[in-house]
């Protein structure tokens, strides 16, 4: 790969507040690059409130394709999910309180496959509610490196359907 994009980083820090309604799925904090570090430092509070038909939304995702994702989090996450109005609760996709992830999956002609980055690692010290049809606290997912996520913060998940604290996963999309 080249060299075409450097690292980013966000801080928001405990004055900060992120609030967001919407009828389709959306993200509070959103870091992403190619090759270097993404990271969010965030010490303020994040709600989303999102009813739509099959959306997702976050509140901290961090993505490199050949770099680290790093998420320090005290802050509160808070996401509430409803099926749009006359449709099943059970029909509103994912949400994650904090997504960070590491790798590409490269799928067309020779060479397909999933490529390689460094680690991703999340520190979660604060309170994450997720109410929804699914989702997941804290989802953590490195393709080549490795997937380190530690969590001191209450985390507590309302829903109808299905969802984890905490998911961990390495080598897959």
């Amino acid at each position: 790969p080249s060299n075409y994009a450097g690292g980013v980083q966000i801080n928001n820090n405990a004055t900060g507040s992120i609030a967001i309604s919407t009828q389709h799925g959306a993200t509070g904090i959103s870091a992403r690059t190619y090759n270097d570090t993404a990271a969010v430092n965030n010490a303020g509070s994040i709600a989303i409130n999102s009813s739509s038909y099959n959306s997702s939304s976050y509140g901290i995702s961090a993505f490199s394709a050949y770099g680290s994702a790093d998420v320090v989090n005290s802050g509160s996450v808070t996401l509430t999910g409803a099926a749009a109005q006359g449709l099943s609760p059970y029909t509103h996709n994912a949400m994650a309180g904090i997504y960070a992830k590491t790798g590409r999956h490269h799928d067309a002609g020779y060479g397909s496959g999933y490529y390689g980055a460094l680690d991703t690692t999340i520190t979660n010290s604060g309170n994450i509610d997720i109410h929804t049809s699914q989702g997941d606290g804290i989802l953590g997912v490195a393709q080549y490196g490795s997937a380190l996520v530690s969590n001191s913060g209450n985390i507590r998940i309302d829903n109808t359907f299905g969802g984890y604290g905490v998911v961990v996963q390495t080598g897959f999309n």
